[in-house]
């Protein structure tokens, strides 16, 4: 990714940052965050069978406030990878990514904030990273405001940047704790062309009998109709904690209408299926330390197959970090892949022993029998499993992971991972 000058300025103090913090003045403070992964498994490729890659990953992140101007912070993150094994097998995707790297302004005195650099916006709908401004601030006691521009950074390696360009924001009523009523509105250009224009409207409100309302519904402008909704109800009765959900895509509306849309799936948009995901779960403390739930969730599609899920769990969680899960899950549905029966384990466990009193384990086992064959099989299964230590009060974190899988569309396939992270804070 090729980020425009605000982005590639804000990159440089991000380096600048990491390179420096050791000396930092007293009053600054800093968080640090480093994830190192190396992973190794086999892979076919067009010059090789069972060719071994070994790709290693890096992760930073970076937060400072305190520097002199009160109100003032400054935060960053991406990741880069190094190919170690077959170069070959990783030749067409991205190597790295500056996922966000923002000054961000919160004045003392009032609800004025200002982000300025390449961050995310979550404005009512709109979920986008961009590169560019935000300001964010109330309008008096019972309305909130929020505007934002710039170039979205999705378009970063479509045909350069030229011509694109993002906006949108939000205004909003509230009273109290009672509720809030926003209205949201974004438009996408993308080589002086529109990509996409899309107007929202989102509720979150404290509803009588201790219920919460919360949800949103998206209306694309381009091509005229409901792009998506979005609803969940949340309340509480005979100490189960409820929630009630729906959701409904309409795909030739929420995918992009626009002349250069740039979106990975244009089949579906061309495909005219609308789904509807609607559903209830339920969790509920069963005594101490335990915890109980069911989960029911239906897929309804035009065109397809429809299904249906339902899942019973029950958590134990232990007086320090340790924890146990088993899940069963029952799939119906009239495609062969969506009939199944799914049963899980899962655990963390720490400490693991006296002697290593800051160690732990971690395993995952998932067991899936279709109730009819795929390319001859009837069952999958995951096996996960992972052993770690910390170092250093806590700030380093080193695990060593093995995963196995088995199923329908692969024979098996063996995988491994080493992690360390560093924690610095200051």
């Amino acid at each position: 990714m090729k980020p425009f000058p605000i982005s590639r300025g804000v990159m440089l103090c991000f380096f600048c940052l990491t390179l420096a913090f050791p000396s930092v003045s007293i009053g600054m403070d800093l968080h640090f965050e480093s994830e190192t992964r190396l992973r190794g498994f086999e892979r076919d490729t067009p010059e090789d069978d069972n060719s071994f890659m070994m790709p290693a990953y890096e992760y930073l992140q970076l937060d400072v406030s305190g520097a002199g101007i009160e109100g003032l912070s400054f935060h960053a993150y991406g990741w880069g990878r190094a190919n170690l094994g077959n170069d070959g097998f990783y030749e067409d995707d991205t190597s790295g990514e500056f996922l966000y790297g923002y000054f961000e302004y919160v004045h003392p005195d009032s609800t004025l904030n200002l982000k300025l650099g390449r961050f995310y916006i979550f404005e009512g709908f709109s979920n986008e990273s961009i590169d560019g401004l935000r300001v964010k601030t109330n309008l008096g006691k019972y309305f909130t405001f929020s505007a934002y521009g710039g170039q979205s950074a999705a378009l970063d390696n479509t045909d350069g940047r030229g011509g694109d360009s993002i906006s949108g924001g939000r205004i909003a009523h509230r009273y109290n704790a009672l509720y809030e009523i926003g209205t949201s509105y974004k438009v996408v250009q993308n080589d002086n062309k529109k990509q996409e224009e899309q107007l929202g409207f989102d509720v979150a409100a404290a509803l009588p009998g201790d219920m919460s309302l919360y949800g949103f519904s998206t209306y694309n402008l381009e091509s005229e109709g409901w792009a998506e909704h979005s609803w969940e109800l949340r309340f509480s009765l005979g100490g189960f904690h409820i929630r009630p959900f729906f959701e409904h895509f309409q795909y030739q509306d929420y995918f992009d209408t626009g002349a250069n849309t740039t979106g990975p799936f244009p089949f579906l948009r061309e495909s005219h299926e609308e789904l509807s995901v609607y559903g209830i779960e339920t969790t509920k403390y069963l005594a101490k330390n335990w915890e109980g739930g069911f989960k029911a969730k239906a897929y309804e599609y035009e065109m397809r197959d429809s299904s249906q899920l339902y899942t019973a769990l029950l958590n134990w969680y232990g007086e320090d970090k340790t924890s146990v899960g088993v899940e069963l899950s029952v799939m119906q549905g009239d495609a062969a892949k969506n009939d199944y029966l799914m049963g899980r384990l899962w655990f963390y466990y720490d400490p693991i022993t006296v002697k290593i009193p800051s160690g732990f384990f971690t395993g995952d086992l998932v067991v899936i029998n279709y109730n009819e064959e795929i390319h001859n099989e009837d069952t999958s299964l995951f096996l996960s499993f992972g052993v770690g230590n910390r170092y250093m009060n806590g700030a380093l974190e080193l695990e060593v992971s093995a995963d196995y899988s088995a199923d329908p569309f692969f024979d098996d396939d063996l995988r491994g991972m080493f992690v360390a992270r560093y924690l610095y804070d200051r």
